[in-house]
Formats: structure tokens, sequence, C-alpha cells
């Protein structure tokens, strides 16, 4: 048997639509789960995240154990949601990020 999932823990098992991740998404997942910070605060915290998830010599421990004080020990979905696809969204990011500058 099962109990239901709430929407939040059904959202970080979802399979994430890389289409969706531009230069900004991962600020926006930072707003989304932390919405008391400041678009700035919000800004500096993705650059963390994204450091922690590109970091390739960084085991899976080591990178949660970086996320979750970064999230404040409060969204645990967004930190399971984000270690899911830790490199896929490290690198679609680099990918917006650098076009973005290109243009």
């Amino acid at each position: 048997g099962g109990g239901r999932r709430s929407a939040a823990a059904k959202s970080a098992a979802e399979p994430l639509d890389l289409a969706t991740i531009d230069a900004y998404w991962l600020q926006r997942e930072v707003a989304r789960a932390l919405p008391s910070l400041s678009a700035h605060d919000a800004h500096e915290k993705a650059a963390e995240v994204l450091r922690a998830l590109g970091n390739a010599e960084s085991t899976e421990r080591d990178v949660e154990n970086d996320l979750v004080p970064l999230f404040e020990y409060t969204s645990f979905d967004a930190v399971k949601r984000l270690m899911a696809n830790r490199f896929e969204i490290a690198w679609c990011t680099r990918l917006a990020r650098a076009q973005g500058e290109k243009e």
C-alpha cells in the first residue's frame, strides 16, 4: 500500500523537461523554494547552487550536503529535484548562459 505523496514530493520525482532550463531557471527554483529571499539573494544563492551541482569532483553526498544548507534546511524536495537532475541542470544552465552572452 502507500499513502498519497504531496504535490511537492511528486514534482521532485517527475522527470525534468530540459527544454525549460534557461539561464534563469535555477534562480526561479531557488526563489520558489525560499520565497523570503530578495531577487538579488536568489541570484547569489542560485550561483552557489550551480557551483555545487556542477562540481564533477564532488560525490552525490557532498553535493547534497552543500545544497541542504543553501536551501536553509527547509526545502528538501527542491534539493531532491536538483540532485535527481544534477548534471543536466548544471550543463543546461551553463549552455543557456553562454548562448545568452553570445547574442
